[in-house]
């Protein structure tokens, strides 16, 4: 790879095919941690950058190219990775030389407007990686992340010393001209901005915050530039602290909306999925509250499938920590759940996926015997069944020996519900479990199992008839 890198420049000389199998290598090897002198290649990406170009000149990847639309996509994607931290990063003091590759590609003409039309179907965040100024784009905030880092190095990490855009006026204007929709329609590009958009604060607090208005704009004129920054937002960023400080009214403006945004995608990318998630981790983090405007406009607006998704992105985040969350998180949540209840129980069909996904709560554990038991008893009686079943059952099982006579209640209420009866042959390895415990425990939790035997034979389950109990010697 060191060889090839020194005698790089002589692949001028050779049609774009070939130049972009060559960057197409240097990235390859970067994946491989290969080691190379990145001044030859970095000149022999700028020649390229420099060759005219002609809009839709890229044709067919299997084909031969027609000119060097995808080679520059090739030196794109180069960027992207070589910007990153590890061994193989471009060395600082080629600064300029890489920002003379990048800046050209983040001006491309592709994507075109006929590569975003609806009757495609692709999503904006899609086509920002498969196309050559989304992908120039996501490297322009490497690049920044990548100026950021060496500054503050050399500043031994002085805290007065932070950099900003005003370090790198150059990432600046890129940023501004694309947020101009006369400039750049491209809804592919604006998605850039929501990918990013943790990053950015991290970068420039500030700048943010004078630009978020254009970021996410609020002019209806302008909804679908919103919506591709904000959904990619959403989607695809964790929950940051810093980034709920400037973000807060956007959550809220979110929540108002989000009835609005079920329909255009569905899963594994739905943003109103992703938004209940967001609104989860800051209700348990203490950045939010029950009745605060994010949470009352999201009940307001969300469907049954929506909030359904809430709870059981909950009891999925709890049911995979390693470690039991701390107190004040788990008194916080009951306390949700409770307020909850007090809606949900006047129309339980109405929210039948909300209740249902008490399950998931239950099934990870974390709520205490006690109380997971008397809500999933009452989310039982009230639509019949509680998902995810089989997890919810192997809890059972857990909480049998500590109090089989509630356990023996719920999986009778699992049973009258179920709508299949497949359900409870593939309940069958538990329910005996439980109903063992429960007879060598004696006395009610004795009396309730034959109980739930009985239930089962009714509905043709004699298999379980040989798990009655004898009577006992005060009968």
């Amino acid at each position: 790879m060191s060889r090839f890198a020194e005698e790089v420049e002589k692949f001028q000389e050779v049609e774009p095919t070939y130049v972009r199998g060559v960057v197409s290598g240097f990235r390859d090897g970067l994946g491989k941690d290969q080691l190379f002198s990145w001044a030859p290649v970095l000149k022999l990406c700028q020649w390229v950058v420099d060759q005219p170009v002609e809009p839709g000149e890229r044709g067919n990847a299997f084909e031969r190219d027609r000119g060097w639309g995808w080679t520059r996509k090739a030196i794109a994607d180069l960027l992207e990775d070589a910007l990153q931290p590890g061994n193989t990063q471009i060395p600082f003091e080629l600064r300029q030389e890489a920002w003379k590759v990048l800046l050209p590609l983040t001006s491309d003409s592709d994507p075109m407007p006929s590569d975003e039309t609806d009757e495609d179907g692709s999503e904006p965040e899609a086509v920002s990686i498969n196309t050559t100024r989304g992908e120039a784009m996501h490297a322009l905030v490497r690049y920044a992340l990548w100026v950021k880092e060496h500054l503050e190095k050399a500043s031994d990490g002085s805290s007065n010393r932070k950099a900003s855009f005003d370090n790198m006026p150059e990432v600046r204007e890129v940023l501004e001209t694309h947020l101009d929709p006369d400039r750049d329609p491209s809804l592919a590009i604006r998605s850039v901005y929501g990918r990013w958009l943790p990053w950015l604060i991290l970068l420039d607090p500030q700048w943010v915050r004078e630009n978020l208005a254009k970021i996410l704009p609020t002019d209806p004129a302008l909804a679908r530039f919103r919506d591709a920054a904000w959904d990619t937002y959403v989607i695809f960023s964790q929950v940051y602290n810093d980034a709920v400080d400037l973000l807060q009214e956007e959550y809220v403006r979110a929540a108002a909306g989000v009835g609005e945004m079920a329909p255009k995608r569905r899963d594994p990318a739905d943003p109103a999925d992703h938004l209940a998630e967001h609104l989860m981790v800051l209700y348990w983090r203490g950045r939010i509250e029950r009745d605060g405007p994010e949470l009352s406009q999201f009940y307001a607006n969300s469907s049954d499938d929506v909030c359904g998704h809430a709870m059981w992105f909950v009891g999925r985040v709890f049911a995979n920590g390693e470690e039991e969350p701390p107190a004040e998180i788990i008194a916080r949540l009951k306390g949700m759940w409770d307020r909850r209840m007090d809606l949900l129980r006047t129309e339980p069909e109405r929210h039948r996926k909300e209740i249902e996904q008490f399950g998931s709560w239950f099934a990870s554990g974390r709520f205490g015997d006690e109380w997971s038991l008397v809500n999933l008893q009452e989310s039982l009686r009230l639509v019949g069944s509680a998902e995810p079943d089989s997890l919810v059952m192997a809890q059972l099982v857990k909480w049998t020996p500590l109090r089989p006579t509630e356990v023996l209640v719920c999986v009778r209420l699992m049973v009258e519900g179920a709508d299949e009866l497949w359900k409870i042959e593939a309940w069958r390895g538990e329910i005996r479990e439980i109903v063992s415990i429960a007879v060598q425990a004696g006395g009610p939790a004795r009396d309730t199992a034959a109980v739930l035997v009985n239930v089962l034979a009714a509905r043709g389950h004699l298999e379980f008839m040989d798990l009655l109990p004898g009577p006992s010697k005060s009968d």
